[in-house]
């Protein structure tokens, strides 16, 4: 059968125009036409200089058959994940469907009447979507149907980010044959950290499983998502943070580091956190070697690059201002999730975060510019070392015994384990050592009123962590008699390791498969809530979505259309 070659630049240009749309639609819909319209024409400039590009070398070949088969199981991934309404929803879904109907049904900005708030969330994955369903409820006066035609159309949205992330892991890893691509596809799907151990382990109360079935809340105060629950529940940030993440992975320089971040903040403010330190990690490393190599002056041009300039004056204030609105931001006290020793951080604490935080920074730049050596050495010894200082500085900031031990614990079952799998890969890639040090810091870190922080913030260094080990496998399986005994063995515990976590997609699949079976329908649609535009049966406002007072914020007096 006829192949289909499909060339990074055009898989390139198609994740950027994936996550800029939304922008667009943001700014004509929320935002005054005078700041709105240059933000827009600067977006179109930007996409139309990727267009206009040279030609990448990298490229993906599929058989039209074999790339039909791919995107079958992406929509059958998508709808056990509850997309379309078409088959059961987990439970925050039913804030999800609100927001949904309430950007169909409401004029933008979404101001509540009833509660006199304003809809202030992370939106960007639904307006797309949105904006199709409000054509349809125009044309056809139905409310009904423009929900139902605009979740169809959401799930279509969703499936081409899955695509575009599965695509574009391909151009980094360049599997060296056709069958690969499927070790890809398993690894992406199954990805996931060895929750049902941690559930042994913290003798998890499996009655509590039995009624939620969910293996990821076995350790209380910290979680790293799979990818199968990141698109079960958090679909809008993880798929747009997918995108931008394996973007950034194959950009050859920082010339759109800005952009991509000013385009993912508004669809996944976390994971736009998270990606950014990474970027300025990378960034710093990259610099140190252009000055060694003393071509410092292109790299400079390339830093301040039009686009890059360009979302730092117009993009990021402009959602930033929006974002801050949000009134869960100040609200952790009220935190039921967070461990008490977690919540009660000093200053100093917070203090001694930042400077591991720097320290560890300076112990990367360190081995980035003694590389060599570290490959030289194959010791996992002068790997591990660069980290030490980190653990035992945070291992001080955790007073409470108990929540040291389930951090650690929490630590090396969810990455750690996987981390060292690598080493005798990837020791000597700089971005190695960067996801290391964010997936240390990012549970001790706190905002709102929950764990958002360290489950969402974590999104980025995971699907990186997850691509480094599909390319492991991928080049064992390929060229696996030329491997020495530390790497056939480290890979041989990957894929066991692996197997072991996918149990937690395993269950996530199942519970929906388990609870479409008990009600005798797939028909289970998380649909409670209808709409924000009412106060929560507290008494209190959904204040997680919504901006209270936001009549006295930046961005509502400079920046929003009023109704």
């Amino acid at each position: 059968m006829k192949e289909l070659r499909i060339n990074y630049k055009s898989i390139r240009l198609g994740s950027f125009l994936y996550l800029s749309l939304p922008v667009v639609l943001f700014f004509i819909g929320f935002v005054k036409w005078n700041i709105a319209l240059p933000a827009i024409l600067f977006i179109g400039w930007i996409v139309f200089k990727l267009g206009r590009e040279k030609e990448d070398s990298r490229y993906v070949t599929f058989k039209i058959n074999t790339l039909l088969i791919v995107i079958f199981i992406f929509i059958l991934w998508a709808y056990f994940g509850g997309q379309g309404g078409l088959f059961y929803q987990t439970s925050d879904w039913n804030e999800r469907n609100a927001i949904f109907r309430d950007l169909i049904q409401f004029d933008w900005p979404v101001y509540y009447p009833k509660t006199d708030t304003m809809l202030t969330y992370y939106i960007g994955h639904w307006l797309p979507a949105a904006g199709m369903g409000k054509v349809i409820n125009i044309l056809s006066s139905n409310r009904v149907l423009a929900f139902q035609i605009g979740n169809l159309f959401l799930a279509l949205w969703t499936i081409i980010g899955v695509l575009f992330t599965y695509l574009l892991m391909i151009i980094y890893i360049q599997p060296k044959s056709k069958n690969l691509k499927w070790i890809i596809l398993v690894v992406f799907i199954g990805f996931s950290g060895m929750d049902v151990i941690g559930c042994i382990l913290e003798k998890w109360n499996w009655q509590t499983f039995m009624e939620w079935m969910h293996l990821e809340w076995w350790s209380p105060g910290y979680q790293f998502s799979s990818n199968t629950t990141d698109l079960f529940w958090v679909f809008n940030q993880a798929i747009p943070a997918w995108v931008a993440t394996m973007l950034f992975l194959n950009e050859k320089s920082p010339k759109h580091y800005a952009f991509i971040i000013g385009c993912l903040l508004l669809a996944a403010t976390f994971p736009a956190v998270g990606l950014a330190v990474l970027m300025i990690g990378k960034y710093i490393g990259d610099l140190i070697r252009v000055i060694h190599s003393k071509s410092q002056k292109n790299f400079l041009i390339e830093t301040l690059s039009v686009s890059n300039i360009g979302s730092v004056l117009l993009l990021v204030p402009t959602i930033l201002s929006y974002l801050l609105m949000n009134s869960a931001i100040g609200k952790t006290k009220e935190n039921t999730y967070v461990l008490s020793d977690q919540l009660h951080l000093t200053s100093t604490m917070k203090g001694l975060i930042i400077v591991m935080s720097i320290v560890a920074l300076i112990g990367l730049i360190y081995i980035w510019i003694k590389r060599r050596e570290v490959q030289k050495q194959k010791s996992l010894r002068f790997i591990l070392g660069s980290l030490v200082l980190l653990l035992l500085l945070i291992g001080m900031v955790i007073t409470h015994p108990e929540t040291r031990r389930i951090y650690f614990v929490f630590l090396t079952l969810e990455c750690g384990i996987y981390w060292l799998c690598l080493a005798p890969d990837f020791a000597n890639r700089y971005l190695y050592y960067l996801i290391a040090g964010t997936l240390l810091v990012f549970p001790m870190i706190h905002i709102g009123t929950s764990i958002d922080f360290c489950m969402r913030a974590s999104i980025p260094s995971l699907i990186i962590l997850t691509t480094l080990c599909a390319k492991k496998i991928c080049d064992w399986i390929y060229n696996g008699k030329r491997f020495n005994g530390i790497q056939n063995a480290s890979t041989i515990l990957l894929i066991g390791f692996l197997c072991i976590g996918s149990i937690t997609p395993i269950v996530e699949v199942g519970r929906g498969i388990y609870k479409a079976t008990e009600s005798g329908t797939t028909s289970l649609q998380a649909d409670q809530i209808k709409s924000l535009n009412k106060y929560h049966e507290t008494g209190r406002t959904y204040y997680n979505f919504v901006s209270e007072d936001y009549k006295n914020k930046f961005f509502y007096k400079n920046y929003a259309v009023l109704r």
